[in-house]
């Protein structure tokens, strides 16, 4: 699928934040930041005996500590949209922060399981930013986001979140045309299309793998009702298209189909089979309801 670079839309960025018990403050703290709409980080200091200090860059030894500042003084200074966890009182919201927002200090109870050597009397110092407006998310709400959130990191810039967090808030969200997908969602049309279309051949009947992410040229493989193995690329970027038809041809065998699902013109060339995915959009759009339960998964 389609690499991509960091997202910046109307000068405004989309972050993702995670509060987990990796933090040592109370339930009672985690419940706190979640009602007064805060997001939070705390690392140790040095300067753990001097606040003032505490907001500063040098304060802070670890990499990781610094870039988490910086993204919090970078998000307070431009101001943005974010999705945070809760992981620990299990709740998530989406909530907007607006320009020129200060990060501010809170101290918030230790969580007495804990016996943290970075508190002053019973203390945790987090620092904070406020939310000025809030969307919770519920369990069962943006499935498609909540598998695309970041891996790494306290705080960071989501480069793949498709510019969907400040849509939901607004509540703009919606699913117009395939260019709307998240490549998942894509992935996920094109194998049910290849389950349900009038296209025999090419048909899926079992999935071999996962579909997306388990092999780096192939994005669905499984077999048809005669046996016949399927390799399938999906994209609608034109980037690098070449190559990622060169290293679908690798796949090629006597008894087995390959299968390009792109912004293409759809024609049999080579060994693959070109299918416009603007069409299996339309296609699914008219025949199923798939499109609808995406907009509210």
């Amino acid at each position: 699928m389609k690499k991509v670079d960091k997202l910046k839309f109307n000068n405004i960025m989309e972050y993702f934040i995670r509060h987990t018990d990796d933090i040592e403050i109370s339930i009672s703290g985690f419940e706190d930041l979640y009602k007064e709409c805060l997001i939070g980080i705390h690392y140790t200091s040095k300067y753990i005996d001097n606040r003032d200090e505490l907001l500063k860059d040098d304060a802070y030894i670890q990499a990781d500590a610094k870039r988490a500042l910086r993204y919090m003084n970078d998000l307070g200074k431009t101001g943005g949209y974010i999705w945070s966890d809760y992981s620990p009182i299990s709740k998530s919201i989406i909530g907007k922060i607006e320009p020129n927002t200060q990060v501010v200090l809170r101290d918030y109870d230790l969580d007495p399981k804990k016996n943290s050597v970075d508190c002053k009397n019973n203390k945790l110092i987090m620092k904070c930013l406020k939310l000025s407006d809030v969307k919770e998310i519920a369990e069962d709400q943006f499935l498609f986001l909540k598998a695309r959130r970041p891996q790494r990191g306290v705080i960071v810039i989501w480069n793949k979140s498709y510019e969907k967090l400040s849509k939901i808030f607004k509540g703009e969200f919606s699913i117009n045309s395939v260019n709307d997908l998240t490549p998942d969602q894509l992935e996920i049309l094109v194998f049910e299309y290849l389950r349900r279309s009038p296209n025999n051949k090419y048909n899926v009947n079992y999935l071999l793998m996962p579909i997306g992410r388990t092999m780096k040229d192939v994005d669905i493989y499984g077999v048809n009702k005669s046996g016949n193995k399927i390799f399938i690329q999906v994209t609608y970027s034109s980037d690098d298209k070449k190559n990622k038809i060169d290293a679908l041809q690798k796949y090629k065998g006597k008894d087995s189909f390959l299968v390009y699902a792109g912004d293409v013109e759809e024609k049999e060339e080579g060994g693959i089979a070109y299918m416009n995915v603007r069409k299996i959009y339309d296609w699914m759009h008219k025949n199923t309801n798939i499109i609808s339960l995406m907009e509210t998964s």
